[in-house]
């Protein structure tokens, strides 16, 4: 029997909608094993726990307001949405899903060309669940691949016509799932992506002693709300060469850079995080070359 969720307990940060609260609690328990710690019926909510320990509240649909279960500042998320998590031995993980009967179409396992991997599993209302395991690079090795992503870009876009731009990923139903992005989608949220982390970059070299709010609220809204389906490319290309080129001709002339830190809240939270310069690059450096890579993989499922 479940019971209303305890008030004075610790209350989570992120929030998920889902169509069947039960379903998405079974899919959580026993294929990721993410065990639900609290279930109010009557209020169609539940509290489910990553393995980090942070909780997760998973509102069905008749779930009303999300507040009183919230903490102060919370994020609510979307289907398609990404729900990042640390990694260990992602091949083995896959493993586990599968036999706990994850379906194939729904996991997706990269392992870049720098060593990078990402095991991600879609859950049955599209939300993605992101495990990563992160090389460790130089400052130099980091940004040999920084200066790579524009270059990479343009080779991962070679020879695609105006209409192939908005190819979406294909399964093995031969089927794009609804509201899978583009290739242009994709490369307008890269592009977008760095800018943001550009200007986090300045203000850690600029004005590391004041705590930047971060008003980023979601990839699905951004790509709305800015024409990501429909604006030529052209523009956002050119923003992404220069940018970097900007980035790094400040790394590169200003003494001490990449140690420098700066604080700020991210994604809602009022916890604030502390990230250097060289955290900042190597974020822009991976995220640029794994959205090419997905690139290179839609190319590849419409055989282009």
């Amino acid at each position: 029997m479940s019971t209303p969720l305890d008030p004075q307990s610790q209350r989570p940060h992120f929030a998920i909608r889902v169509g069947d609260l039960d379903a998405s609690l079974d899919f959580y328990a026993q294929v990721i094993a993410f065990p639900t710690r609290e279930r109010d019926d009557a209020a169609d909510v539940a509290v489910i726990q990553d393995q980090d320990g942070d909780l997760i509240l998973v509102a069905g649909p008749r779930a009303g307001d999300l507040a009183p279960h919230l903490d102060e500042n919370p994020l609510i998320l979307k289907p398609r949405d990404v729900i990042e998590f640390g990694g260990a031995d992602l091949p083995t993980l896959q493993e586990r899903w599968l036999a706990r009967g994850a379906s194939a179409d729904t996991i997706s396992f990269i392992e870049t060309p720098w060593s990078n991997q990402t095991l991600t599993v879609r859950d049955p209302d599209g939300y993605r669940l992101t495990f990563i395991v992160q090389t460790v690079l130089s400052q130099e090795e980091t940004l040999a691949f920084f200066h790579q992503g524009p270059e990479a870009l343009d080779d991962a876009l070679a020879g695609l016509s105006e209409q192939d731009l908005d190819l979406a990923p294909i399964h093995s139903t031969g089927q794009s799932d609804e509201g899978e992005w583009s290739i242009r989608q994709i490369v307008r949220h890269l592009v977008d992506g760095d800018d943001m982390w550009r200007t986090r970059l300045q203000v850690a070299l600029h004005s590391p002693d004041n705590l930047y709010h971060d008003w980023y609220r979601g990839n699905d809204l951004m790509a709305e709300r800015l024409l990501y389906a429909t604006l030529p490319l052209a523009p956002a290309l050119a923003l992404l060469r220069a940018g970097r080129a900007y980035a790094a001709q400040l790394v590169n002339n200003i003494p001490g850079a990449w140690e420098r830190q700066f604080k700020m809240t991210r994604f809602g939270r009022t916890d604030p995080e502390t990230i250097s310069v060289g955290a900042i690059v190597r974020i822009m450096a991976d995220h640029a070359l794994e959205h090419v890579e997905e690139i290179r993989a839609i190319r590849r499922s419409h055989g282009r």
